[in-house]
């Protein structure tokens, strides 16, 4: 199987991008950058009905974010940063795909 399939209620929902943290913790978890992740949910026009919302590129979505800070205010996916993180000691260290 070359695909993954989640409901979008299965997603942890912690930031303004948890498709794409959601491919970083595949990753972390040790899945393949080749498979391909299939967000499933509920039709706005039949709630019974469930359709596609949206297939990414685990390696993709990874990579990616989104960011608002674009000089005509829309959304545009961007190259994912790692935040830094104090760690207990005092020292910074980078986040790898964590959802925090």
């Amino acid at each position: 199987m070359n695909k993954i399939k989640i409901h979008i209620d299965n997603i942890p929902k912690f930031t303004k991008t948890p498709i794409l943290d959601y491919c970083r913790q595949l990753i972390e978890e040790g899945v393949s950058p080749q498979m391909s992740l299939e967000v499933m949910g509920p039709s706005m026009k039949d709630k019974t009905q469930t359709i596609l919302y949206m297939r990414v590129n685990v390696g993709n979505g990874a990579k990616l974010t989104v960011t608002e800070e674009t000089k005509d205010g829309r959304p545009r996916f961007t190259k994912y940063k790692p935040f830094p993180v104090l760690r207990s000691d005092s020292t910074l260290m980078f986040r790898r795909g964590e959802l925090g």
